[in-house]
């Protein structure tokens, strides 16, 4: 079942803000490997776009050109959209992150 909170919990919930950025990815989860868009960004996750969103609490790994791979753990999805929040980042990835 998919489920996504309200924008207020949702904004409650982080601690940094997420930028737009619409960032083309490669996004491989539990279905496979899709092409996907990276609707917006921070350095502790990310909202992806794509035509078969993961599960809630599963975990994706979201590579970018800029960027390079990333692992997150899915928070929710709904409809083609799912939010994820960042795992064991290196500093220089959360580098790359914020000159998007």
């Amino acid at each position: 079942m998919n489920s996504k909170p309200s924008d207020q919990a949702i904004d409650e919930q982080r601690h940094v803000l997420r930028r737009r950025v619409d960032e083309p990815a490669m996004i491989k989860h539990e279905s496979g490997t899709e092409k996907g868009l990276v609707r917006d960004i921070s350095s502790s996750g990310a909202q992806l776009v794509l035509q078969t969103p993961p599960a809630p609490n599963s975990t994706v790994e979201i590579r970018m050109e800029a960027v390079g791979s990333v692992r997150a753990k899915v928070k929710w999805s709904n409809g083609t959209r799912a939010g994820a929040a960042f795992e064991d980042v290196p500093a220089e990835t959360i580098e790359k992150i914020r000159r998007l």
